[in-house]
């Protein structure tokens, strides 16, 4: 169809609708609605660990779809995904100016689930990027949240971040309690998985204060599979701790 056919048919709309109904109609056709940006959140989520740039293209048309149709909720979660991205690709500037974006809207939204879901992003960044007093402050925020929602699991990662923290800043004694009690209540909700992520992090503090035994006394406490002890065990034997590993491969049970 060429210019001259559409201005023809744009003429006739004007004159058969008036001229305030017909702009309404044009525009009708040329806005997205809701599920087609949803559709680009998909796209862009099923495509994260496989394409990340093609991701990040999807994500972006989110976001710019979502700002055409001036909705604050997905503008939010648009944010969200493309801060993941940037964060994947190591760009941490856009990363931080997308999530925090984000956090602002569900902010004001009220929007409590979803605002501690992009502070543990946040905190997770500034972690890796060496910024351990602004990740703490993220994680205590992420951990007030979690009371405030009663969510066990929230409250689980909230100190499994601020353990982190402690850790790398040699504060040993403060990071060894928050990881037991963050594998305590692991093992209260039965997330096995955790519960060896939050062991793996134990032995790794053991081994900054070269007391791997203590490591092992724990792990043989533990009603783990075989199998997932020697994954929660992996710290000491990437460390050499070759007399730690013998005594746990003697004693696996």
């Amino acid at each position: 169809m060429n210019y001259k056919t559409i201005a023809i048919l744009l003429v006739i709309v004007f004159v058969c609708l008036g001229r305030e109904n017909a702009v309404a109609a044009v525009q009708d056709t040329l806005l997205t609605d809701e599920g087609q940006i949803r559709e680009q959140l998909r796209l862009a989520e099923d495509l994260f660990n496989s394409d990340i740039r093609q991701s990040l293209i999807h994500a972006r048309q989110a976001l710019d779809d979502a700002n055409a149709i001036h909705s604050e909720l997905l503008i939010a979660e648009s944010e969200i995904m493309v801060g993941k991205c940037f964060d994947y690709l190591g760009a941490n500037i856009e990363a931080l100016e997308n999530l925090k974006h984000a956090l602002a809207i569900y902010d004001s939204l009220d929007m409590v689930s979803q605002k501690a879901y992009a502070l543990r992003l946040i905190g997770y960044i500034y972690y890796y990027a060496g910024e351990h007093s602004l990740a703490l402050e993220y994680y205590y925020e992420v951990h007030r949240n979690s009371i405030a929602l009663n969510d066990t699991s929230l409250m689980i990662h909230a100190m499994i971040g601020m353990g982190s923290v402690n850790g790398n800043t040699s504060k040993y004694d403060s990071a060894i309690l928050l990881f037991q009690d963050a594998l305590r209540l692991s093992r209260a909700i039965g997330d096995k998985a955790t519960e060896v992520q939050c062991l793996f992090f134990i032995g790794d503090v053991y081994i900054e204060l070269k007391k791997p035994e203590s490591f092992i006394n724990g792990i043989l406490s533990s009603n783990l599979s075989f199998e997932l002890k020697q994954r929660a065990h992996s710290p000491l034997l990437g460390a050499g701790s070759f007399n730690a590993g013998i005594l746990f491969f003697k004693n696996p049970y």
